[in-house]
């Protein structure tokens, strides 16, 4: 999960080129899902260190899940873990939100909106709209 909808990057690289949809979720309606809380991502110059003998099973799996390389770092990550794998349901509640990029075929935007269009509780729809004068994202409600 990321804390920017808006990031042209991320856009290009997460969501098919601008042609995807992104999922919002109401973090709090989230706890208690996961194996493991919701972890913030750290973004450092090194690997972390971690002693296999001298850390907890849970640092060394923190250190490990939550490090990623300074370059990312406008991501502004968060990561939650499941053990489980294969398809994961969610609670209905948790989303709140479905943000399409600017470039989503009028077909692929249909698909989306009859998905979420019955959903309860009820799911807000934003666009991605590339900005007129300037390099940047406006997210609004579709």
């Amino acid at each position: 999960m990321s804390e920017p909808r808006d990031d042209l990057r991320m856009w290009g690289f997460y969501a098919d080129s601008h042609r995807g949809a992104c999922l919002r979720f109401h973090a709090r309606s989230l706890l208690g899902w996961a194996d493991f809380p919701p972890m913030r991502v750290t973004y450092a110059a090194k690997y972390p260190t971690v002693s296999f003998y001298r850390d907890s099973r849970f640092r060394r799996g923190h250190a490990t899940l939550t490090t990623k390389a300074k370059v990312w770092r406008h991501e502004r990550e968060w990561r939650m873990v499941h053990r489980a794998s294969g398809p994961l349901s969610f609670p209905a509640e948790a989303l709140n939100g479905v943000i399409m990029g600017c470039g989503i075929a009028p077909e692929v935007e249909e698909q989306v909106r009859a998905v979420v269009a019955d959903r309860k509780p009820p799911v807000e729809i934003m666009k991605a709209h590339l900005a007129e004068r300037e390099f940047r994202l406006d997210v609004q409600r579709a």
